[in-house]
């Protein structure tokens, strides 16, 4: 069973949001991941990072400079099974913690 947890957002003054996250695969099953955005816990999610290499825990947000790094937004992976694409495992959402 693939889980995926994202262990910490981070502003990175003035720049960009750095997303940090793991991801258990006992079964190496994991196929693509993407990382998704809100404004809200809730939602709605939209894509801004899609087919990120399984190897790579991380992603630098850096169209979030025009909206200010002061803002909430809220992070989401969603991982896709290479044995059944049709499975999607997402993960909880998560925000900068001050």
């Amino acid at each position: 069973m693939i889980t995926a947890t994202i262990q910490k957002v981070l502003p990175v003054y003035p720049e960009y949001m750095h997303v940090q996250w793991t991801i258990s695969d006992p079964n190496s099953q994991v196929g693509t991941v993407s990382v998704l955005r809100s404004g809200s816990p809730e939602g709605p999610f939209d894509v801004v990072s899609e087919d990120i290499p399984i190897d790579t825990f991380f992603y630098q947000d850096y169209s979030l400079a025009k909206f200010g790094l002061s803002q909430n937004f809220w992070y989401r992976l969603r991982i896709t099974s290479k044995v059944k694409p049709d499975e999607v495992v997402l993960s909880d959402p998560r925000t900068v913690e001050f």
